[in-house]
């Protein structure tokens, strides 16, 4: 996250600060994803602006029922 402020001189400071984000462990989302009918599914996630091979996302997709 990067945070601007300006003072009333009208001089500009910038602060970095890092986050990591996620209110349950990754076992637990894939968990609750499953109860609630879904199938989770763990891609990937690639930028050109962030480390390869270090971040995911879920996808859930809804379960076909069988006829």
């Amino acid at each position: 996250m990067v945070y601007t402020m300006k003072n009333d001189l009208g001089e500009v400071k910038v602060e970095y600060d890092q986050h990591v984000m996620g209110i349950f462990p990754r076992q637990t989302w894939l968990n609750l994803l499953e109860k609630q009918g879904l199938l989770p599914e763990v891609i990937m996630f690639d930028h050109s602006e962030l480390e390869p091979g270090t971040y995911e996302i879920f996808l859930a997709r809804k379960r076909l029922e069988n006829n």
